[in-house]
């Protein structure tokens, strides 16, 4: 199983956990790929996920970039080059 730049969509990341333990057979493998925040400044907005830090966009590629996507994009660098966030890849193996 995987989840691949949903993790910040998921309010309950406990949850989340919980259930993908719960349904992984022995054996089982799963990763988890987002950009995740790793740093304590406060994040340059815009961002290619959200426009303020109190509102994610709506669903969908076209409107979650917008007019200023090149705008997003550089902060969106600006964050991972200052450590404030990073790409991050998890992967979890279910043993027993």
């Amino acid at each position: 199983a995987f989840m691949l730049h949903v993790g910040m969509n998921i309010p309950d990341k406990l949850l989340l956990a919980e259930e993908a333990w719960r349904v992984l057979k022995p054996g089982g493998v799963f990763g988890i790929y987002d950009v995740m925040r790793v740093g304590s400044e406060d994040l340059l907005f815009p961002v290619p996920w959200a426009t303020v830090p109190e509102t994610p966009p709506p669903l969908g590629l076209h409107l979650l970039m917008g007019k200023n996507a090149s705008t997003k994009v550089q902060n969106m660098i600006e964050n991972i080059s200052q450590g404030r966030v990073a790409p991050v890849e998890l992967i979890a193996a279910k043993t027993g």
